[in-house]
């Protein structure tokens, strides 16, 4: 476990550091993500005819 998440798991959020990002930084880490998530939908959800694996 990451120690974030010890942080979070404990109630002990106090000592975590601000981040200050601005709405662009937002932005792009979120389209990063999304990406990411994306990219790993069509590598682990596609079937080898190239059909979407729905369930």
């Amino acid at each position: 476990m990451c120690r974030w998440c010890i942080h979070f798991r404990s109630g002990n959020d106090t000592k975590l550091p601000k981040l200050n990002w601005t709405s662009e930084e937002v932005d792009a880490r979120l389209h990063m993500i999304m990406r990411n998530i994306h990219a790993a939908c069509v590598k682990h959800g596609t079937r080898e005819d190239g059909f979407w694996l729905i369930t």
